[in-house]
């Protein structure tokens, strides 16, 4: 790892009598060495050590810019102090081997901690390991936050004492928090509409210095990683924390992807708590409307959830944000939300909506130009509700998708409800031992006979035993029918008018074919 002067003041701090540098250094020391008469070839990556009391300081052969560690006594006067293009330290109350020995171990320290960030990018490595590496080099303490306010890691041992931002961040901040969320700056969500990359200031809610910085994944924030003081708390950082910190930062935002921890979000306030609510999150009784109400969502009506889903491989883009607005701005009373690779929508239901269940023509031409279809909710009455019924929708989503039908793109949970009870019933007993003997022999007689009873019986139902429309179904005449009506009669030995028969038959069917089309490929 390169360092900078800065550091190398910060490390020697104890021993410096006075120092020159130039304001914005960058890392770019990773070495080194002795200046004396030998030295000819001169690097700005190198810090030159020179002991007065052995070589004279001929300092004016060294480039603009070039770094160096005066190691003993020299008189305040002396000519190369006032040298302006050098960045230049001058040590005293340490003899040159000490010196060099210090050195030594600086390069070693920053070395071993680069190592230690290095291997918290490999592996399963979490963010929090990332921000303890971080801690001990910066010298701060360190929160990361996803843009819905969550803490994702925060260090564990400095913290900030009786800091109200720090310690709501240790309780998890997000929307438990959200009288101070939703006063404090930045706003994340803001940070990310306006381009800006880092927040250097005083925190309006404790008055004490922070610096932000927004994590994004292409041109979209997905997260931010904060240092906050730990002494001299109201002036701004110290130059070597900051090149420090944008060291980790500009690291970190190239391995974002591998961080499971980091899911995106638009920094609204109340996509965490819907999200913690799909997750099946316990809350005390009440608690969820009392902060549904805090961040804005509706209370007091009935719910319905939805689930968008893409027939293209879809990605977290600024595309999917656009389209969360978008479906808010046309579903009346909807907060939308990404889960996985779903966009899901929370919608409060009036009376009306309740009775029709109708979502209006812009929502359904919206699924039409992105190739997407939507699952929707039986409607329900409490928000605690929401992860058993995501998961109904889950169930029933492999049944649509084989479905594969481009229109209507709306599909209700209660159309696929038999499908998924039969998945539900088929993982308890095998479905053909469900079926009706009176439908099995008839099948069994088709396949002897070469005969088609049991498909004429199925139209026959399908068509609520209307004679004329099931002729017409099976381009036949309606004598014709009637004979093998009459022929099914005899065979199964049940009479087809009968409403028990009726119920028999129609569940048998539904078994046959969910075993046909699902339980023999799974």
């Amino acid at each position: 790892m390169k360092i900078s002067m800065d550091i190398l003041a910060h490390e020697l701090r104890s021993f410096i009598d006075r120092t020159s540098f130039h304001p914005n250094l960058p890392l770019t020391i990773d070495r080194y060495e002795l200046l004396d008469d030998s030295v000819t070839d001169f690097s700005l990556g190198c810090v030159e050590l020179l002991d007065c009391n052995l070589h004279e300081p001929k300092l004016d052969m060294l480039p603009d810019g070039a770094n160096v560690i005066c190691m003993s006594d020299m008189p305040r006067d002396a000519p190369c102090l006032a040298d302006k293009r050098l960045n230049f330290i001058l040590l005293c109350g340490i003899s040159t081997s000490q010196a060099i020995n210090r050195i030594i171990q600086i390069f070693h320290k920053y070395e071993e901690l680069d190592r230690q960030l290095n291997q918290a990018f490999v592996g399963s490595s979490s963010l929090q390991s990332v921000v303890d590496v971080a801690t001990e080099m910066i010298g701060s303490a360190i929160c990361m936050l996803d843009m819905n306010h969550r803490v994702l890691a925060m260090s564990q041992d400095n913290a900030p004492v009786n800091d109200a931002l720090w310690d709501s961040m240790e309780d998890g901040y997000g929307y438990q928090h959200y009288d101070i969320v939703s006063k404090s700056l930045p706003k994340l969500a803001q940070m990310d509409v306006d381009g800006q990359d880092v927040f250097d200031g005083l925190s309006n809610i404790t008055n004490r210095h922070i610096r932000v910085y927004l994590l994004r994944r292409g041109s979209k924030g997905v997260a931010t990683f904060g240092l906050h003081k730990l002494s001299d708390l109201y002036a701004p950082f110290d130059a070597y924390q900051v090149q420090l910190a944008d060291y980790i930062v500009a690291k970190l935002t190239s391995h974002l992807s591998m961080f499971t921890e980091i899911q995106a979000g638009r920094g609204k306030a109340y996509e965490q708590l819907i999200l913690d609510l799909l997750d099946g999150k316990r809350y005390e009784e009440g608690e969820i409307e009392a902060l549904a109400r805090e961040v804005s969502i509706a209370t007091g009506y009935s719910y319905q959830l939805g689930f968008i889903i893409s027939n293209r491989t879809t990605e977290r883009t600024e595309h999917s944000f656009a389209l969360m607005e978008y479906i808010e701005n046309i579903i009346p009373d909807s907060e939308c939300v990404l889960y996985g690779d779903k966009i899901i929508f929370l919608r409060a239901l009036s009376a009306d909506q309740q009775r029709s269940g109708e979502i209006n023509g812009r929502f359904t031409n919206y699924l039409n130009s992105q190739d997407c279809f939507c699952l929707i909710s039986n409607p329900f009455k409490s928000l605690s509700s929401i992860g058993a019924v995501k998961n109904l929708l889950l169930a029933i989503t492999p049944y649509v998708e084989a479905d594969g039908a481009p229109e209507p793109r709306v599909y209700n949970y209660c159309e696929y409800a038999e499908l998924h009870a039969l998945g539900l019933l088929a993982e308890k007993i095998p479905l053909p031992m469900a079926c009706s003997p009176a439908i099995v022999q008839l099948r069994e007689y088709d396949q002897e006979n070469k005969t088609s009873y049991y498909d004429t019986l199925v139209t026959y139902l399908r068509r609520n035993c209307n004679v004329s429309e099931t002729a017409a179904d099976m381009h036949m005449h309606r004598n014709s029918l009637l004979y093998r009506i009459g022929k099914i009669e005899k065979i199964v030995g049940r009479t087809i008018d009968d409403e028990k028969f009726q119920a028999e038959a129609r569940f048998t069917i539904a078994c046959i074919e969910y075993h046909e089309k699902y339980a023999r490929s799974e």
